[in-house]
């Protein structure tokens, strides 16, 4: 059974979301190790350049940034909230002093100054958003926004909802599809732009998510 099965089979139910994920860190430490999905990674190396600088949220054992790492782009960092699974990515790519931390920015932040500066040119998220409830999606994408330059791309890779339904569905007892288009146009269309689509950049997609990327405004 892989980690999305048991996820979504009630098996970690009534934990929370860092319990969740240091459990299954734990348990399937190496299942976080290599990528299992590199299109997405490999898209975004063929739109920066080897000085970009790239950030991911949810990044777990840090897999996704040593793949970017190691295919010419090293200025890469990442927060997860699940200290185990950062504690397995510094030891495992210790070769790559990875910037990656424990946070979790899916609580609201009192005030601008404790957020990140505006240091990055990319921030990208996959499987980490849907398993969060609205106001936390909302909590995480203000961060997220206020950490990218302007001009920057935010890159989402989640399960998706079509339209611009207000509403959040439940699809599982621990997963949301959230109605990204109403959030990023209607919740935070002052602040982003050009939501755009790369559907075609995934031949087979194999992991089922929709990825698309929007533009800081500024």
């Amino acid at each position: 059974m892989s980690i999305r099965d048991l996820v979504t089979s009630g098996y970690y139910k009534g934990i929370t979301n860092k319990e969740l994920w240091n459990k299954a860190s734990a348990e399937y430490g190496a299942a976080f190790i290599d990528p299992p999905n590199p299109e997405m990674l490999d898209l975004l190396i063929g739109m920066t350049q080897p000085e970009s600088r790239i950030f991911e949220y949810g990044c777990s054992t840090g897999m996704n940034l040593a793949y970017l790492a190691k295919h010419g782009r090293p200025h890469v960092g990442g927060v997860d909230i699940s200290d185990v699974a950062i504690a397995q990515g510094l030891e495992t790519y210790d070769d790559l002093d990875l910037q990656i931390s424990v946070a979790d920015y899916s609580q609201p932040v009192s005030n601008s100054a404790e957020r990140p500066d505006a240091f990055w040119d990319v921030i990208f998220t996959r499987g980490t958003l849907q398993h969060l409830d609205g106001d936390e999606v909302k909590n995480a994408l203000l961060t997220l926004v206020s950490m990218l330059k302007p001009g920057g791309i935010l890159a989402i890779d989640e399960a998706n909802v079509g339209g611009s339904a207000s509403t959040m569905l439940d699809i599982t007892n621990n997963l949301h599809a959230h109605p990204w288009s109403y959030l990023l146009t209607e919740v935070y269309g002052d602040l982003l732009q050009g939501i755009a689509y790369p559907q075609a950049a995934y031949p087979g997609n194999s992991h089922k998510l929709t990825p698309f990327f929007v533009t800081k405004k500024g």
